[in-house]
């Protein structure tokens, strides 16, 4: 399978569709193409930033910019999803979410000394 080293639209062979209908949404209307959200999960590291997608095991990306790691994931996600449709092989439906919590850290008390 292969593999490049939030939510981003997995896109199948627009450009083929796109030369016989006039947008994505038309063909997408007439069931021609398919459009589905997965959860992408980026993370900083110390030296750039990678991102993997956890419904679909194994898409992953890095780059040297959130933007391009971005980007990247995107690619990486249609790369695997064409693989997957290739080899006869399911693709999985998007299942996983995220979401942000925050946190208040309290401090505790200084003792006396």
């Amino acid at each position: 399978m292969r593999q490049l080293a939030v939510h981003c639209a997995a896109q199948w062979k627009w450009e083929r569709v796109l030369m016989a209908h006039s947008t994505p949404a038309d063909a997408e209307a007439r069931g021609l193409i398919d459009q589905s959200q997965y959860t992408v999960v980026i993370e900083k590291t110390p030296l750039n930033f990678s991102a993997y997608v956890p419904d679909l095991p194994g898409c992953i990306a890095t780059a040297s910019t959130r933007k391009e790691v971005v980007h990247e994931i995107q690619q990486a996600v249609e790369f695997h999803i064409e693989d997957l449709r290739e080899q006869g092989e399911p693709v999985p439906e998007p299942q996983s979410t995220a979401t942000v919590v925050s946190v208040t850290e309290r401090r505790r008390p200084r003792m006396s000394p």
